[in-house]
């Protein structure tokens, strides 16, 4: 397990942050879906093994989908979807949603329904692998969640 710094941060993220989760009263019977939008467009090069962090999801957050609608990658580079606690990120499930893929029909579903991200702030991250991203490089995606606590 090895310590992760984000090096990027999508378009989301870089603007004014929205108000906070709260959660459902212990007598609701049934979750609220929520959706979370990411996008981000590569300033300039950005390393292989790089992480980007897209959006942050609140603490016991269960994924029911994680979709990859665009991904614009002029070179070999890939990408893969993952999370990492916010307050210590590590690197143990960086590619737990999305396996690596060069565009959002090569990027495969790890199987990620229904997986509990666990205790504390989560960041959907993305990983840069194989080889560097490109200047106007661009990924969207959003991804779809519960949580009943």
């Amino acid at each position: 397990m090895a310590a992760i710094v984000y090096s990027e941060a999508s378009d989301e993220l870089t603007q004014v942050r929205g108000p906070g989760y709260t959660p459902l009263s212990p007598i609701d019977d049934g979750a609220r879906v929520r959706v979370k939008r990411f996008s981000y467009t590569a300033t300039g090069v950005v390393a292989d093994t790089a992480v980007i962090e897209l959006v942050e999801v609140p603490s016991g957050a269960v994924v029911i989908d994680t979709v990859l609608s665009d991904v614009t990658i002029a070179g070999s580079g890939d990408v893969a979807i993952g999370y990492a606690t916010k307050s210590l990120p590590t690197d143990d499930n960086v590619e737990a949603l999305i396996q690596a893929g060069t565009t959002a029909a090569a990027a495969s579903s790890a199987d990620a329904r229904g997986l509990a991200l666990g205790e504390g702030i989560q960041s959907i991250v993305a990983t840069v692998g194989t080889a560097d991203l490109a200047a106007d490089d661009t990924l969207t995606g959003f991804i779809l969640y519960v949580v009943n606590t």
